[in-house]
């Protein structure tokens, strides 16, 4: 979901913030280039996603934030304790705007680590984790 545009911004960050291209890139500044461009690259691109979900969308998302990889769906709503039935529209709609994947019966991952960060920053902020 936008990979090639994150690669641009780090680019772009790398090109305006170098000192002296001659020295090269440190470490340090390798990092805070991708901190910087990935924040801004959420605020782009998942940041205008994000605004048009529901607060049952969003709940579903920060639901997920537990596990480390992928989540099972019917833990993901025993979580916020919603209604089992009604997950599959959270999740078919989650998976058409790009943010979850599927990886196999039941079982959905975030598109990516973007999506995932963003997903942190914003369900802390607005009040969807615990």
């Amino acid at each position: 979901m936008g990979q090639p545009y994150l690669v641009q911004l780090i680019g772009s960050y790398v090109w305006d913030d170098a000192e002296d291209l001659a020295r090269g890139v440190t470490a340090d500044e390798a990092r805070q280039v991708a901190a910087d461009a990935s924040e801004q690259f959420g605020r782009h691109v998942h940041g205008p996603v994000w605004h048009r979900l529901s607060d049952l969308d969003k709940r579903f998302l920060a639901a997920m934030l537990i596990d480390a990889a992928s989540s099972a769906v019917t833990d993901v709503g025993r979580r916020w304790g919603h209604n089992p039935r009604s997950l599959s529209t959270y999740r078919k709609r989650l998976l058409a705007v790009g943010l979850i994947t599927s990886v196999g019966r039941g079982r959905v991952t975030f598109a990516d680590s973007t999506v995932r960060g963003y997903v942190e920053a914003q369900a802390v902020a607005e009040g969807f984790t615990d």
